[in-house]
């Protein structure tokens, strides 16, 4: 992230990558991104995830961590942890295999 005396604020990337700014305003940050390395390696990053997003690239849970997920809501499900909890293990559940959940 851009250091915080930069005058550009990481959103500002997001919109220039959206093309959301106005014209003077992306001229602005266009001039700052030619000698700001700070700012450049942000830029990267937006990128990045930006890539990222637009492949539905989604984390995948380790292994012990979803056995773990499925052991709780297992246990909420069999009433050990009274009725609101077991319906949000089911909620965990669906969400457990592919989070995020579109």
């Amino acid at each position: 992230m851009a250091p915080p005396t930069c005058e550009v604020h990481p959103l500002t990337l997001w919109a220039l990558m959206a093309g959301e700014l106005a014209p003077e305003q992306r001229r602005r940050i266009q001039l700052h991104l030619a000698w700001c390395t700070d700012c450049c390696a942000e830029l990267a990053r937006v990128r990045d995830t930006e890539r990222l997003l637009a492949a539905g690239a989604t984390p995948a849970i380790p292994e012990p961590v979803q056995r773990r997920l499925e052991q709780v809501v297992d246990r909420l499900e069999a009433g050990e942890g009274g009725s609101a909890l077991a319906a949000n293990g089911r909620a965990v559940r669906g969400c457990a295999s592919g989070w995020p959940r579109r």
